[in-house]
């Protein structure tokens, strides 16, 4: 059942990136990088990295070295394509693989990061295992989830062509993101929302700003678009 599924996701997204939605994918590199920050001689894994941008885009910014894996074999080929064009394609290397089963010896990485890619995996739980079994202790995992309260607003943007059309996916809610996290004996470092609306508006952009901060203490994640954990492995 699970090859089957994944199949069917790497068959969905072969043309995503012609079609990404770019306010949402900058928004999801933004929480990324402030979340985990990595050092000059850092080596960041990202597990389900599509065409790479978003890691040519970090190693550029942090100077760092990177890994990209991904289950396509065609978006493999694309990021290595676009990575032999970037001053920084000797700091990076892609990898045809599932994060269900991270082809990488263990503690090999200083962080880990999943952006908009455990809502398409069978076992997430297994993958969030996976991640600690790779990075160094000390080491950050940084997961990105569309919040699943808004998934009838994401099916209507799809239909309405104002973001990539994605068919499945598993509802990860905070709370679930959270028990997977402490099943794993990971620490949980922060657990907050992030995108108020799909469009770059500046003033929705402060008020979400605002909001953030306001409800960042009771944990409420019900009014942003996508949540983001943060994790440690200690």
């Amino acid at each position: 059942m699970g090859i089957e599924i994944k199949k069917k996701v790497v068959k969905q997204f072969e043309f995503w990136y012609e079609r990404k939605h770019r306010y949402a994918f900058e928004r999801r590199l933004e929480a990324v990088a402030k979340s985990m920050r990595p050092r000059k001689e850092h080596l960041i894994l990202d597990a389900g990295t599509g065409d790479g941008e978003m890691l040519l885009r970090l190693i550029k910014n942090y100077n760092c070295f990177g890994i990209g894996l991904d289950i396509s074999p065609s978006l493999v080929f694309l990021a290595k394509t676009l990575a032999r064009i970037s001053p920084s394609h000797f700091r990076i290397d892609f990898l045809v693989g599932d994060v269900e089963c991270l082809p990488l010896r263990s503690a090999c990485v200083n962080h880990v990061y999943s952006a908009a890619t455990l809502e398409h995996v069978p076992n997430p739980f297994k993958a969030i295992k996976g991640f600690k079994r790779v990075v160094k202790h000390g080491g950050k995992i940084v997961i990105t989830t569309p919040n699943p309260l808004y998934e009838p607003m994401f099916k209507i943007a799809s239909w309405l062509r104002m973001k990539y059309r994605e068919e499945g996916g598993y509802r990860l809610s905070a709370k679930v993101l959270r028990l997977m996290a402490e099943k794993a004996d990971l620490t949980v470092k922060a657990l907050k929302g992030f995108t108020l609306f799909p469009l770059p508006i500046s003033f929705v952009e402060r008020v979400e700003e605002r909001l953030a901060h306001k409800f960042s203490e009771v944990k409420n994640h019900n009014f942003f678009m996508n949540q983001l954990l943060i994790l440690e492995k200690p």
